[in-house]
């Protein structure tokens, strides 16, 4: 490094065609002294980044960032990248490298005031050599959580297509990019080629089957894909198991599998109790906790005077504790009761009702119409006691209850 400044120092000594004559003895001995400030202002001539084709200046500076790079100088090796490249006619797949560089100097800061540098650069050095997918997927990654989402998406498609790679990452943004734009289908396309490589991620199946089912119709594949969430979901992923033997009741309904549907919504109805029996669990364990912290509390004020320092201490620490395990709990059942408020118990009664209302009203028998019809009752008033669809509930009840009196 230091031969380097020293030959830049010794080139930079004897170009003296930029430089201001001094006006008299006093500004040489005081470097800027008596200098007339508005006559160099308004004197000053334009110059362009690119000052001349000079090989030599170009590679010390270019070398000189690379050294500067190496001793944690990250403002200096910029500079000096910067001045390279105004020393050189930019040549392509050539001095993309250089762009590079500069681009991951401005990616090290890891501020948000340097991002646009970065990408700036990176595109720059793209540009120079477009052939080098792995810009594209560096612009890729870094472009994918902005607004710049279609571009993000011609990156990542075009280092999949130029490097021949299935990268599942890339495939599971790609598939996140398009969902975030409503293109529904290439989303879907994208998620079936990541599962084929990460058949058991129930978040990504889910997902799938989500889309198919009420963005892209495809009945199929939805179905498919429930199922497997059924299959391969944990017990404890209460929400996915819940809604996704919802949902396939949902597809059966309409199909007008009666029976297939009440299967799947009574399905989901287990694991509805499952996520309240959470919830009241962590009640208790939140009420037994609430009981150690005021039982503590009161003793350490009643009886401070008589406490010596130590006890006290210990004590104390105890208490602060016991104020940490509470708000965790605390959070803990927030999570809970927000989860079983999701699942929406009073809707799934409310479809089971509905399906048995259907059969009554597609049964032949007398018997048969007032068995469906006494069950749809019984769901419609399931779902009064969520408080879902109340009013409307109360009405059909009315109905039903008249057309079994009347027997029809």
């Amino acid at each position: 490094m230091n031969a380097i400044n020293i030959r830049l120092t010794d080139i930079y000594s004897k170009r003296v065609s930029e430089k201001r004559v001094p006006s008299d003895f006093v500004s040489i001995e005081k470097t800027g002294d008596e200098a007339d400030l508005i006559a160099l202002f308004r004197n000053r001539k334009e110059k362009g980044f690119f000052i001349e084709d000079n090989p030599e200046l170009a590679d010390l500076h270019l070398y000189a960032g690379k050294c500067s790079i190496k001793l944690g100088k990250k403002r200096d090796s910029l500079n000096h990248y910067v001045q390279s490249l105004r020393f050189r006619r930019i040549t392509s797949e050539r001095d993309d490298e250089i762009y590079y560089q500069i681009s991951q100097i401005f990616k090290s800061m890891n501020n948000e005031m340097y991002f646009k540098g970065y990408v700036d650069s990176l595109e720059q050095a793209y540009s120079l050599n477009s052939m080098k997918y792995e810009y594209s997927h560096e612009l890729g990654l870094a472009l994918y959580p902005t607004s710049e989402k279609k571009k993000a998406i011609y990156h990542l498609e075009r280092y999949l297509g130029l490097s021949g790679r299935t990268d599942e990452d890339v495939l599971l943004k790609l598939g996140n990019l398009y969902e975030s734009i409503g293109n529904y289908l290439n989303a879907e396309k994208y998620y079936n080629e990541y599962l084929r490589l990460k058949p058991d991620d129930v978040n990504v199946i889910f997902g799938v089957g989500y889309i198919a089912c009420f963005r892209t119709g495809n009945y199929t594949l939805a179905e498919f894909m429930f199922e497997g969430v059924l299959q391969k979901a944990s017990r404890d992923d209460t929400y996915r198991l819940a809604k996704s033997s919802e949902y396939l009741g949902d597809m059966s309904f309409s199909n007008l599998k009666y029976d297939k549907a009440i299967q799947y919504y009574n399905y989901s109805t287990e694991f509805h109790r499952q996520a309240a029996q959470a919830v009241i669990a962590g009640e208790k364990e939140k009420a037994e906790i609430d009981g150690r912290v005021d039982e503590l509390k009161m003793n350490i004020i009643n009886n401070k005077d008589s406490l010596k320092y130590d006890e006290y201490k210990n004590l104390l620490d105890e208490y602060e504790g016991l104020l940490d395990e509470q708000g965790e709990k605390e959070s803990q059942l927030q999570v809970l009761r927000y989860n079983l408020k999701l699942l929406c118990t009073g809707k799934v009664q409310w479809n089971i009702a509905m399906c048995y209302h259907k059969k009554g009203d597609r049964a032949d028998g007398m018997q048969q119409k007032k068995d469906n019809y006494s069950e749809a009752i019984r769901y419609y008033r399931e779902a009064m006691r969520e408080d879902y669809n109340t009013d409307e509930s109360r009405e059909i009840i009315l109905k039903l209850q008249l057309k079994i009196k009347r027997g029809y």
